[in-house]
Formats: C-alpha cells, sequence, structure tokens
C-alpha cells in the first residue's frame, strides 16, 4: 500500500496530535479549521509540524497527524472520485474485485444501524464467509467487522460534531446497542471519551 494509502486508510483523530487530541485541540476553534481565504489553518500547519517532529521516533504518530491535516483540508481534486466509496488509493487488488468491493462497502454505510455480520455481507457478492473476510482484508485493510466499526465510530463523530443529538440516539442511528457500548467503542479505539 503507497503513503497515501495507508494514510487514507488510518482513522482520523485517532492518536497523538490528532484533531480529537483534546491536549492540542485547546485554543483552536472550529472555525480555525480553514481561513476566510480558503488558506490552510494554524491546526493542520501544527499537525504537520508535529508530524515531522515525531516522525523517526513513532511513525504511526506522524501518520495519524498527517491524516488529521488531510482530513481538514477536505477532498482534494488528484484524489479522483469522492462519490466512490472504495477511493482508488485504499482499494488493493487481489481480493474483492472492485465493483464487489463497492457492494459491500456501499451496503455497510446504508445499513449502519442495522445488524451487520459476515454471511449478511458475504451474499451480498456471493462468496463463503471465509473466503469473502479475507478477500475484503485484502482489498480494504481491514477484516469486514472492524471495518464496520470503523465506520459505525465515523459516523458517530460526524454526528456528535454536526448535530445537537442526544448520544443516545446518536448510538442507536449508528447501529450501537446503546450509549454505553457507544462510549466503550469510542474510547477503546479513539482514546478519549466521546464528551472530550
Amino acid at each position: 500500500m503507497s503513503h497515501e494509502g495507508v494514510l487514507e486508510a488510518v482513522p482520523w483523530g485517532t492518536g497523538a496530535g490528532s484533531v480529537g487530541d483534546p491536549n492540542l485541540a485547546a485554543g483552536f476553534d472550529r472555525e480555525d479549521i480553514r481561513s476566510p481565504e480558503g488558506m490552510p489553518s494554524r491546526r493542520i500547519s501544527h499537525l504537520v509540524r508535529r508530524a515531522i517532529m515525531v516522525l523517526e521516533s513513532d511513525c504511526q504518530g506522524a501518520r495519524r497527524c498527517l491524516s488529521d491535516a488531510l482530513a481538514l483540508l477536505g477532498p482534494q481534486p488528484e484524489q479522483g472520485n469522492r462519490e466512490d466509496p472504495v477511493p482508488g488509493d485504499v482499494f488493493q487488488t487481489g481480493g474483492l474485485a472492485r465493483w464487489q468491493a463497492r457492494k459491500a462497502v456501499t451496503y455497510i454505510d446504508s445499513h449502519l444501524e442495522s445488524r451487520l455480520d459476515v454471511p449478511i455481507l458475504a451474499k451480498l457478492v456471493p462468496f463463503s464467509k471465509s473466503h469473502f473476510s479475507r478477500a475484503f482484508k485484502q482489498s480494504l485493510g481491514l477484516p469486514p467487522m472492524a471495518y464496520v466499526k470503523t465506520r459505525r465510530l465515523e459516523r458517530a463523530k460526524a454526528l456528535m460534531t454536526s448535530t445537537n443529538q442526544p448520544l443516545t440516539e446518536i448510538a442507536l442511528i449508528c447501529g450501537f446497542a446503546d450509549q454505553s457500548h457507544l462510549i466503550r467503542s469510542f474510547r477503546r479505539v479513539i482514546g478519549v471519551s466521546p464528551g472530550r
């Protein structure tokens, strides 16, 4: 996987120097994400400087910082069709065909609030459960259920920052059993509670 593919595959807001890092978020308002002229903000500059500082000692931390900076910059025209649920720089050959990956990812994204498991997803393409799991991981870099969990957390983050809905409703919309399930998953993956 290319470095750009790795950066796209790493969920943003998950590490030191990340958007969700309360130690670094102080002093940065939502309006600071972009300047009025559309130029990168102080936050993006800070993330890039931090990535350079920790590159030798903490490669994963540097990747997370750069991933967060890319996310703050928004979609870039050279990244191709952003409507494609499986971007070319994330997709790896040797597993699912591109149309199969698109079908699985589109289904996952549109059914996050529902019960999802490997047998349901495997029937979409139609593969056996084990063959689908191996092919999905080869193509998208994560096992199917880890991908589902990542997408649920990404949707929860988006809803928490863009709506005033209570955490209980967000948990149900995103397919978590209840608010405590969301909080436990969020802490385990992101490293901080949703409130922080």
